[in-house]
């Protein structure tokens, strides 16, 4: 049989307990409360079942649930959209490249000159100082190349794909992780075609040259600044270098 209890008692600190509730049912003159130590237990609104009108029950309750409300919502952390990964760098590797010999790595650190070339290009700053692109090589020449990359969607991060062919054209677009709860229709392959065959002398501009998608307008331009941004990239820390150099690597 369980004890009742007084929030004093119980471990419940003021009005409200500062735990999330788990359950709210009246038990009785009660409710079933956390207690500190992880207990649902019921907690006695100090009324008597002899002398309690059922009006006052109702009053007790009412006033007790609303004085602690601002409590409980403050001690929740805020609301955040799941992480959602639809796939990982290494099936996307393995997928694409997979009548390649192998497939390695170059890091790119653009320098000064180059940054601000870039950046002048882009018309935004470059996020990040670094850059890794995978090379897929056969016979010591390159067969195509991969970035991994994040683009700031409205929230949240978009984690995304961009594949080239040794010429600098893109070939594939890919989401990899999607954060924000809504707009993930930028996944549907009618908006991620229209990236293929694209390089960097092409225009990015969504709604003009990329049709955005409706429902998604701004993880469709955070997209377009992405690839826009991955295609510079290989056309000026990648395109120059030798392909035996990429092969040796």
């Amino acid at each position: 049989m369980t004890r009742s209890v007084t929030p004093r008692q119980s471990g419940l600190v003021g009005i409200l307990p500062p735990g999330v509730i788990r359950r709210g049912r009246r038990q009785g003159l009660g409710l079933l409360a956390t207690s500190r130590l992880g207990r649902c237990v019921p907690v006695s609104l100090g009324l008597s079942t002899q002398t309690a009108t059922v009006k006052t029950v109702i009053k007790s309750i009412f006033i007790w649930v609303c004085a602690g409300l601002p409590l409980v919502l403050g001690a929740l952390p805020p609301a955040r959209a799941g992480a959602v990964d639809y796939t990982t760098p290494q099936a996307l590797l393995s997928q694409q490249f997979q009548r390649s010999e192998r497939v390695t790595y170059l890091k790119v650190r653009p320098d000064a000159g180059q940054r601000a070339a870039l950046e002048a290009r882009l018309g935004r700053p470059l996020p990040k100082p670094e850059y890794t692109f995978f090379v897929a090589t056969s016979h010591g020449q390159p067969d195509g190349y991969a970035l991994f990359d994040e683009q700031l969607g409205q929230h949240e991060l978009i984690s995304f794909a961009t594949f080239f062919d040794a010429e600098g054209r893109i070939t594939r677009v890919e989401v990899v992780t999607y954060r924000e709860p809504y707009g993930d229709g930028i996944r549907a392959e009618r908006f991620r075609k229209q990236f293929v065959g694209k390089s960097a002398a092409s225009q990015f501009r969504p709604g003009t040259d990329i049709d955005s998608i409706s429902g998604a307008t701004i993880s469709s331009r955070s997209m377009c600044v992405g690839v826009e941004r991955a295609a510079a990239l290989f056309d000026l820390t990648v395109r120059g270098r030798a392909s035996a150099t990429l092969a040796a690597r």
